[in-house]
């Protein structure tokens, strides 16, 4: 990566001698500015295009997702770096002085960038354990926000507000760490006082993700993910697009999921049973535009698998993470 650095600064170092006589500051300047740069972006570039491909997913998406946050942390390294020949240039022992601060600052970037991948990982095992401990399987959350993906990027929204949603939907179901297992297992229906004890886990999940600067923005669309499209959801009875475009995805794809997966008390429904079951409640329980948008990519997904699939075999819904909408 060294390559584009070298490259940016002998473009400038090969400038006519008799334009640098007058600019020679400047030039050399502005081309460790541009080699500090290129060192720097070009290789996070290079692997959000990798990423990006691999997964089949927006190059944006992925360089926001992973390099947006840290962008502060490249300002305040790249000047430092100009700091540093400049002085190596005017007094090479000023140079030794800097080295400490200099780890310093690297140590605390790297520290950094580590505690935020740690602490989006934890909260991921973290839900995945609950999942196991009501009984549904520890990928659900991965599934449903593969769903919800689909449907946001069919919808046309923003990768800055994919990327939230999808986080949202990883995390939806958090709040259930203050719930007892007695009422997360009970496969009977729930007593007045085990219903209420149910309902608030959506504000519990919000109130634990408002704490967290990381996951602040997907906090409100994790409250209201149990608002019915009617307004007889919980915890605040929002009605119509009162309720969060976010949160609307989020509350068809984990139910579309829901239905379709096994439970140990129960098989999973049939696909087209379980888009019968949505359409039934498009307009009460769920948003009648995002159910329709589920509906199709399914739909299309069945018609795909079918023409592909050897004969003698039935079409298969494709598994999520196959591809994108």
């Amino acid at each position: 990566m060294l390559a584009p650095a070298s490259m940016a600064l002998r473009v400038f170092s090969d400038t006519d001698a008799q334009f640098l006589s007058s600019n020679s500051s400047n030039i050399e300047t502005l081309g460790l500015l541009l080699a500090a740069g290129a060192f720097a972006l070009i290789p996070n570039f290079l692997v959000s295009a990798v990423v990006a491909l691999s997964e089949k997913m927006s190059f944006w998406t992925v360089w926001r997702g992973n390099h947006q946050p840290l962008l502060l942390n490249y300002a305040a390294v790249l000047p430092t770096g100009l700091a540093f020949a400049i002085l190596w240039q005017a007094q090479p022992l000023s140079v030794v002085l800097t080295i400490v601060p200099l780890i310093a600052i690297r140590q605390s970037f790297e520290i950094a960038t580590r505690l935020r991948h740690e602490t989006e990982e934890a909260l991921y095992a973290l839900v995945r354990v609950l999942h196991e401990r009501d009984g549904e399987t520890a990928d659900h959350s991965e599934r449903e926000a593969r769903y919800a993906e689909k449907i946001a990027r069919r919808l046309g929204l923003t990768d800055d507000e994919i990327r939230v949603i999808v986080q949202a939907a990883r995390l939806h179901d958090i709040g259930k760490v203050g719930v007892r297992d007695s009422v997360l297992r009970k496969a009977g229906p729930l007593t007045d006082e085990e219903w209420a004890e149910m309902t608030k886990h959506p504000v519990i999940g919000s109130d634990i993700l408002n704490h967290l600067s990381l996951f602040r923005k997907g906090a409100k669309l994790v409250r209201h993910h149990h608002e019915r499209y009617d307004g007889k959801g919980y915890p605040d009875g929002l009605k119509g697009e009162e309720i969060p475009l976010g949160s609307r995805i989020i509350a068809v794809a984990d139910a579309f999921d829901a239905m379709t997966s096994d439970r140990p008390y129960r098989k999973g429904l049939p696909v087209d049973e379980a888009l019968r079951r949505l359409a039934a409640e498009a307009g009460h329980q769920f948003d009648p535009v995002v159910v329709g948008t589920l509906i199709k990519i399914v739909s299309e997904e069945l018609t795909e698998a079918g023409s592909e699939s050897p004969a003698g075999e039935g079409p298969r819904l494709k598994a999520v993470g196959e591809d994108s909408a």
